[in-house]
């Protein structure tokens, strides 16, 4: 493939990455959207549960305690009838024992026994009193138990919010630019070394690196270095590494025409199937390291 179309497949490459990744950003806002919506309708649902259970529960207490009031008035009532009774009785008894001549105890022990008998209605009607007490704490107790249990119940729905999912990464984008100069440097490469019919010489560069910046463009391909280490950055944003050439024993500070190509396409040239790197259009110096 040609330096050219080598950068323009970079490109189409980019372009389908660019495609891909936005697809998946309005996947990712459409699912977000649809779990909100949901939400959000689960949460009206559930405070709608909750005014009706609060609405059923209250009129069972309603219901509980007007059964319990009844009882109460419906024992004032009996008690009521029963104190006038017990008043009639006594006065039949006295009227009785008036007319027969009947006095002395056999009239207080009939008196004794009528007051006897209100007592032992009034002791039952305190018990009944007391069970229906109890019947309606149990009752509400256990219309409180069922309005828990339907308030647990409709919360679970909404216990859990949802979370919007991590943003997916964006795709590593290819450098067309670097590829068609890499392309550039493999065509030259390959002219030159059919011109030399097969024979031709590859030119070291370990003596030939700047003492300073008016050397203009230098050797500065990654593949003419080792011992490479990072030391810096320049304020344009440019690495700064140090290392040696192949073959020599100096130690260099400069930069690497890789990192250069990407953010200064102009500063780079090719020679002899390797790129360069103008130093005198960047703001790093190519410099022996003393």
């Amino acid at each position: 493939m040609s330096a050219i179309g080598g950068a323009a497949q970079a490109s189409a490459n980019n372009k389908h990455k660019r495609m891909v990744y936005k697809h998946q950003l309005k996947v990712r806002e459409r699912k977000w959207m649809q779990q909100r919506s949901t939400y959000q309708t689960k949460k009206v649902q559930f405070e709608q549960e909750v005014d009706l259970a609060n609405i059923a529960a209250q009129r069972a207490y309603t219901r509980t305690q007007q059964q319990l009031n009844n009882a109460k008035s419906l024992a004032i009532l009996e008690n009521q009838e029963d104190f006038k009774k017990m008043l009639i009785n006594e006065g039949d008894i006295e009227v009785s024992a008036a007319e027969r001549g009947i006095r002395g105890r056999a009239v207080a022990r009939q008196l004794v026994m009528n007051k006897g008998n209100f007592g032992i209605s009034q002791a039952m009607r305190s018990r009944g009193l007391a069970m229906a007490g109890y019947a309606a704490k149990a009752s509400n107790e256990d219309v409180n138990r069922q309005l828990k249990s339907t308030l647990n119940k409709s919360f679970g729905k909404v216990a859990v919010m949802p979370i919007a999912d991590f943003a997916p990464p964006p795709p590593q984008m290819e450098n067309p630019g670097l590829v068609f100069m890499m392309g550039m440097a493999n065509a030259i490469g390959e002219g030159i070394g059919g011109m030399g019919g097969g024979t031709g010489t590859t030119t070291s560069y370990a003596n030939t690196a700047p003492t300073g910046q008016q050397y203009g463009a230098m050797a500065s391909d990654i593949r003419l270095k080792e011992n490479i280490e990072e030391v810096g950055v320049s304020p344009q944003g440019y690495k700064i590494y140090e290392f040696n050439y192949k073959g020599g024993d100096v130690r260099f500070r400069g930069a690497m025409a890789q990192d250069v190509v990407q953010k200064n396409p102009m500063a780079v040239g090719i020679d002899q199937n390797y790129l360069t790197v103008d130093y005198s259009k960047i703001d790093v110096n190519m410099e022996v390291v003393k």
